[in-house]
């Protein structure tokens, strides 16, 4: 049995997170966290058939049996459980602010925020714990292959190719690089002075400048980052931009507006399947063909094999989190490829 721990955050009181919760999170957030109130509840009136008015120990008892049922992922768990935390927030500051008590409401946050999610055995199918969190070197040899000798016949293994030979080096999350940038960065000393060259010269590396793609319920480590390149050969480099361009290209070819959720799936999801494809030709069963996200477990990895500081960890993949890489990335022992790049300091 596995468990999982999830809402440690530094302030266990309630009051603390309603002093912090408006600030924190994105409108977004509170959006989801309204829609995921109203599917628990949904839940709760077709289970007990009289839930009009909800009170904390429902919403509580609803998000255990889920649990204990193996009804949910781990990721919607801990959705329910940030959105109940919120709905706690609102509730026990409109109490306040009309001379009421929240001592209620205050059990229920830390009751809340201690519940765990077990897994029993395997993990459930829907889980992304099932996917294989890495991208062996064989895998890429064989996607090349495959691209190289079908060329112009299966266009969608040239572009899975080239993002896998693209993301292996910095691990963005896929639907990152429709907004990506170059930029120089002006290298600086420990004190914050520029650094010259022998002959006066600004030293400065090329950088990429990454939207964060996961901002909501405080999971971001700012709306961007920026990727020193720092020690990137000209192959690396053009492979970065190579894809960059595929993927603009592509996202100027979409009728506007066009939900960026939707366009996500049309330019990966024929990507993947043609990982598989290409990978099931070469002779690889199927529970060893990595994802398209697999890349970014490995660059992950990469970082962690090589010795790299969990902080710049986090920074460098968009996480607010050091546990975040942690707990859920790819693992030192799956490490395969030297490391010299690293996020700025400002990020």
């Amino acid at each position: 049995m596995a468990t999982q721990v999830v809402g440690s955050e530094p302030s266990a009181h309630l009051l603390g997170y309603i002093g912090r919760m408006d600030n924190r999170l994105a409108e977004r957030s509170k959006t989801e966290y309204a829609n995921r109130l109203k599917e628990i509840h949904r839940k709760i009136q077709a289970r007990t058939g009289n839930a009009e008015t909800l009170t904390p120990a429902m919403l509580i008892d609803q998000i255990r049996l889920d649990v204990e049922a193996a009804n949910i992922a781990f990721a919607t768990f801990r959705l329910y459980k940030s959105a109940v935390m919120y709905w706690l927030g609102q509730q026990a500051q409109a109490l306040i602010a009309s001379g009421g008590n929240p001592t209620d409401y205050s059990t229920a946050f830390d009751t809340i925020r201690a519940l765990r999610y077990e897994v029993k055995g395997d993990s459930p199918d829907r889980t992304s714990s099932r996917k294989l969190k890495f991208f062996p070197p064989e895998c890429v040899e064989g996607l090349t292959r495959y691209a190289e000798a079908r060329g112009h016949r299966a266009p969608n293994a040239a572009r899975a190719a080239a993002f896998v030979k693209a993301n292996l080096l910095v691990g963005l999350r896929p639907s990152e690089w429709f907004d990506v940038s170059f930029a120089s960065y002006l290298v600086r000393d420990s004190a914050g002075h520029l650094m010259r060259d022998e002959d006066g010269r600004t030293l400065f590396e090329p950088m990429l400048i990454v939207q964060n793609a996961k901002t909501t319920h405080g999971r971001g480590n700012g709306q961007q980052r920026e990727l020193v390149l720092h020690g990137a050969r000209v192959e690396e480099l053009k492979a970065l931009s190579h894809f960059a361009d595929i993927a603009r290209q592509f996202q100027d070819r979409q009728p506007l507006p066009i939900d960026a959720k939707r366009m996500n799936n049309l330019f990966y999801r024929s990507m993947n399947n043609m990982i598989r494809r290409a990978l099931t030709v070469a002779g690889f069963a199927q529970r060893d063909i990595p994802s398209i996200y697999s890349t970014r477990h490995q660059s992950v990895a990469n970082f962690k094999a090589a010795g790299q500081d969990r902080r710049q960890i986090a920074a460098f993949f968009g996480h607010s989190s050091e546990k975040t890489h942690r707990d859920h990335y790819g693992q030192k022992k799956h490490g395969n490829r030297a490391v010299t790049f690293y996020p700025s300091a400002e990020s």
